[in-house]
């Protein structure tokens, strides 16, 4: 499930504006182990989904939004943090599910906390079903990461709470999470190069930002970060320039074309993902489309709003 989200993450991985309902919601008012650091930038999306049907893809456009917000501190604290999911009244069928996840880092160790609605269906079918549950409780995981030096210390959490909670409803959710029943393991944590997935995906797309076009195309750049006591690999594996990126009839000047893929190290489940960021003045660094495909029968596409 928690290998599920990380691509949604990097759908928040830079930007600039937000919206009203999503506004002022952030997981440091609810766990004293994030920092009141000074936003930098914040950003919004418009969620597509393409949902296949038998033999036929179906589109709906506009079924949710998502939120992505810089943060930066004294002593070199760096924070990235996302929210992002479908809204019930938007998406077909009703499906709610949304995830958040938070990651700060500076000289003392890095913190990463998510949270999640659970959703393991294998079929639309089941995902019409799961939004229909009638025992009136509501499913949520949430994660708690500490990491100093080579050691993790993780606490997963279940949350059930007796309303359909959604993206707008975050800082409810997060009020139920410290009374929610948890498990605390350590892990010993080598290797990483990154304190979480956002801080590797924000590194990656500036380096193939400001790398040599040439070789960019043939570079393979890679950030290992741990999450949920195990490590995983996020790899650049193509960057191709484009030299005016248009969508929806708007332009958006010079932009990357990256393909990127997530790995589990242990058990070698790949989750591909594609992102077009821009690379000169306010859009450097910003992404301006991700897509991917966390099921078979749904295909996902974020793009940067313009109001």
């Amino acid at each position: 499930m928690w290998a599920r989200l990380i691509p949604l993450a990097i759908i928040l991985t830079t930007v600039m504006c937000t919206p009203a309902r999503l506004r002022g919601q952030s997981a440091d008012r609810h766990d004293a182990s994030f920092s009141a650091v000074e936003v930098s930038r914040e950003g919004r999306y418009q969620v597509d989904a393409r949902v296949r049907l038998l033999l036929f893809w179906i589109r709906k456009s506009n079924i949710g939004d998502g939120r992505l917000t810089w943060r930066r501190g004294p002593d070199g604290i760096v924070g990235y943090e996302l929210l992002v999911g479908s809204d019930p009244a938007r998406a077909p069928r009703h499906i709610n599910r949304w995830g958040y996840l938070r990651e700060e880092s500076g000289a003392s160790g890095a913190t990463v906390f998510g949270v999640m609605s659970q959703s393991d269906e294998q079929s639309v079918e089941e995902a019409d079903q799961s939004t229909r549950r009638t025992d009136g409780t509501h499913a949520f995981k949430a994660l708690r990461q500490f990491l100093t030096g080579s050691q993790a210390r993780v606490t997963v959490s279940d949350v059930q709470v007796r309303q359909d909670l959604t993206y707008a409803d975050l800082d409810m959710l997060l009020s139920a999470v410290p009374g929610a029943p948890s498990k605390t393991k350590t892990v010993a944590m080598a290797q990483w190069t990154s304190p979480g997935f956002l801080a590797a995906a924000a590194s990656l797309i500036e380096e193939g930002r400001t790398a040599d076009p040439a070789a960019a195309n043939a570079q393979h750049l890679v950030r290992i970060y741990p999450y949920n006591g195990q490590l995983y690999q996020l790899q650049l594996r193509s960057a191709e320039h484009v030299s005016r990126y248009t969508r929806a009839g708007r332009s958006f000047g010079a932009a990357i074309r990256g393909r990127f893929a997530v790995l589990n190290r242990r058990t070698r489940e790949e989750t591909p993902f594609a992102v077009v960021y821009g690379v000169e003045g306010n859009l450097a660094g910003v992404p301006l489309l991700i897509s991917w495909r966390p099921r078979w029968w749904l295909e996902i596409e974020c793009m940067l709003r313009n109001d």
